[in-house]
């Protein structure tokens, strides 16, 4: 999903709800910037474990190479975990640029998107958000990951992707 994250990451923090962030291209420190220009404390989130840095190469590439079932197995485990701290609402939120790289695997990447619709749809609490950089990524894998989802947040709100379910990629 493209994504306008101040908007998404403000939404969060003010309810309460736990962030996840795989970070590649923005740092922590940049991220916890956004975070206090909003109001935010980010080391008192951290601190009482609703904000949670993960290195993108950690949670994508852990033996450097990218497989949509380790991705998913990463994202459920940190939903879990999130579940048995008595969270019902999250948000992960993670940086797409690491794909740049031509990471083994990577090619998987749309796969792995059209999956996480059967995550949020077992988990409606949770909000999973891919954050594409389109000057860096591209039209195409852009235009790919709209592709396979039924909702898409740009900088402009939220719009309709054009995902109908997989029998439509078909």
């Amino acid at each position: 999903m493209v994504a306008d994250v101040p908007a998404i990451r403000g939404a969060h923090a003010e309810l309460g709800a736990p962030i996840t962030y795989l970070y590649d291209s923005t740092s922590p420190g940049r991220f916890g910037d956004l975070l206090r220009a909003e109001g935010f404390d980010p080391i008192d989130l951290e601190r009482r474990r609703l904000l949670e840095f993960v290195p993108a190469p950690q949670a994508y590439l852990p033996d450097g190479r990218f497989t949509v079932e380790g991705m998913l197995a990463f994202v459920e485990s940190a939903i879990l975990g999130h579940l048995a701290r008595g969270h019902r609402t999250m948000l992960i939120s993670g940086e797409m640029t690491w794909s740049l790289r031509g990471a083994p695997g990577s090619d998987g990447m749309i796969a792995y998107e059209e999956r996480l619709n059967d995550v949020m749809a077992r988990y409606p609490g949770v909000t999973i958000n891919c954050q594409y950089d389109m000057e860096r990524l591209g039209a195409r894998i852009t235009l790919d990951s709209i592709c396979v989802h039924p909702w898409v947040h740009a900088p402009q709100g939220l719009f309709p992707g054009f995902y109908r379910g997989s029998a439509a990629l078909a």
